[in-house]
């Protein structure tokens, strides 16, 4: 048995006063807050195997590789953070020097001003800042092939608003960014907001307009827009019969959205502007809708890319395309004693090339049911998944991918424990086969509202051929909360075998 993580968190979040006054001041049923989080991260650089210490080798040890500490400074109108993590070392000693340096380091500073004007609304953001959903949406117009039987589709519109780093990532790059415009009005105009995202890589703008005509219906636009960079192609791209050949350089990348809201019906409709390297304009159109009843909802999503060549804003480059998903999700209550609610659900994803593409064109299908109660829920899931071909006059459709998963979870007064388990077998071929049997559970005890203990236990094993290999990774939380101090601890630690 070899370890390959340790992880270790401490985190104290301080209550340092109660602020408040009988006006209607920005310091009105607000608090004033201090958190601060330790942390330790081992690995091991070599194949550990665990002895008695009289058998250990002094060679052979788990170093340090990552020591990180921080901390958040909350007030009603403003967040300062700031999160520091060291490079790999091979002791202890070493990597709290390395921290010492600040190599990696997370910096976030935001002042709000919705605690002072209600209705107009300014916010600040500076630092290492997060990119939002609207830039992922952008970097990645495509559907989501993830195919939940149980999932609905959300037609809400992506804004850019990115968030204030963390601990655990130190990849993004410091940056500005500025929000201003009336929002949450409660009247036709709802919400105006123009926000700018600055950096030394890239410059973004949006824009949000939310008009509620009546109750029951609401209409929102949304545009995000940047000059952004792209990198050198050397390389041609294998789905490409031509060789497409650039220079670096900057384009245009923009994402126009529409929402429609009524009491049944939603609707995004998403429009992608990209630049080519070439200088032509690309367009992608991507249609969301969901219809829903008392007890059927059907989703229904379609994208299409009719461009031999399109370069996103992070550089992923597709093919001609079309993509189409939909589902339905049918709900039933049992009006029984305790009341049983049922959930069953379809849903299916196709993704075909277009202009004679060697790529394998995708499909898959997923089916489920949920019986849920106040005290328990069980879920069962299948999902299957292949590709299809042209073979002359016929189409040739080939089932590689099998799911199957099992969950059950309980609701007691003090004690939530929760079980699953799942098997994905893969057929790479007639002589090639993969399975992954992975079963987790986790426990979680709170008492009082103020305790709180969790465990978190998940065990995979993954057979190829004539090899097996296993990995357990274990999660404890301990969280207790007293009327100035909230203390949390946690330790993670991953195993792995075969």
């Amino acid at each position: 048995m070899k370890v390959k993580r340790i992880i270790v968190l401490i985190c104290l979040n301080f209550l340092l006063a109660d602020l408040f006054s009988n006006g209607n001041n920005i310091f009105s049923q607000n608090h004033l807050y201090l958190y601060t989080i330790w942390g330790l991260e081992a690995n091991t650089q070599e194949e550990i195997i665990l002895k008695s210490e009289e058998e250990l080798p002094k060679e052979e040890k788990i170093f340090y590789d990552s020591i990180y500490a921080g901390g958040k400074f909350i007030l009603p109108f403003m967040d300062l953070r700031f999160f520091g993590k060291s490079q790999e070392s091979l002791d202890f000693e070493s990597s709290l020097e390395k921290w010492k340096e600040f190599e990696n380091m997370n910096v976030g500073f935001a002042l709000f001003t919705d605690k002072v004007l209600k209705e107009f609304s300014t916010t600040v953001k500076y630092g290492n800042l997060k990119a939002s959903a609207a830039v992922s949406k952008l970097n990645n117009p495509l559907l989501s092939s993830s195919i939940s039987p149980f999932a609905s589709n959300s037609t809400n519109v992506s804004k850019l608003s990115p968030s204030l780093p963390s601990y655990s990532s130190f990849s993004n790059p410091l940056s500005f960014m500025l929000e201003s415009g009336f929002k949450n009005r409660k009247k036709v105009f709802d919400t105006y907001l123009l926000n700018a995202w600055l950096s030394q890589e890239k410059s973004l703008g949006s824009m949000d307009i939310k008009i509620v005509p009546s109750k029951k219906i609401s209409l929102e636009f949304a545009g995000i827009w940047g000059l952004l960079p792209y990198e050198e192609s050397t390389v041609a791209s294998w789905w490409l019969k031509d060789k497409v050949y650039y220079h670096k350089g900057n384009h245009l990348c923009s994402l126009l959205q529409t929402s429609l809201g009524f009491p049944h019906f939603n609707t995004l409709f998403s429009f992608y502007i990209y630049e080519s390297p070439f200088g032509a304009y690309n367009f992608i159109y991507k249609s969301e809708n969901s219809i829903k009843t008392n007890l059927f909802t059907f989703n229904f999503s379609t994208l299409i890319n009719q461009n031999k060549f399109v370069l996103t804003s992070s550089q992923n480059k597709y093919p001609a395309l079309f993509q189409l998903k939909s589902g339905i999700q049918n709900n039933y209550k049992l009006n029984t004693k305790l009341p049983i609610f049922i959930k069953t659900g379809v849903n299916t994803y196709l993704k075909h090339y277009l202009n004679d593409s060697e790529e394998e064109n995708t499909v898959k299908a997923s089916t489920g049911i949920q019986v849920s109660s106040l005290i328990t829920g069980l879920t069962l899931l299948f999902q299957a998944s292949g590709c299809y071909q042209k073979e002359e006059k016929n189409l040739l459709l080939t089932l590689n991918n099998y799911l199957l998963q099992v969950k059950n979870n309980w609701n007691f007064s003090v004690l939530s424990p929760t079980f699953s388990a799942k098997i994905n077998l893969e057929c790479e071929n007639q002589e090639e086969n993969t399975i992954d049997v992975s079963q987790q559970y986790s426990v979680n005890f709170h008492y009082n509202g103020k305790t709180q203990v969790s465990n978190t236990n998940t065990i995979t094993i993954k057979k190829s051929d004539e090899t097996i290999e296993w990995k357990e990774k274990s999660d404890i939380s301990l969280r207790l909360k007293t009327k100035t101090i909230t203390y949390f601890l946690k330790l993670s630690i991953v195993f792995q075998g075969g």
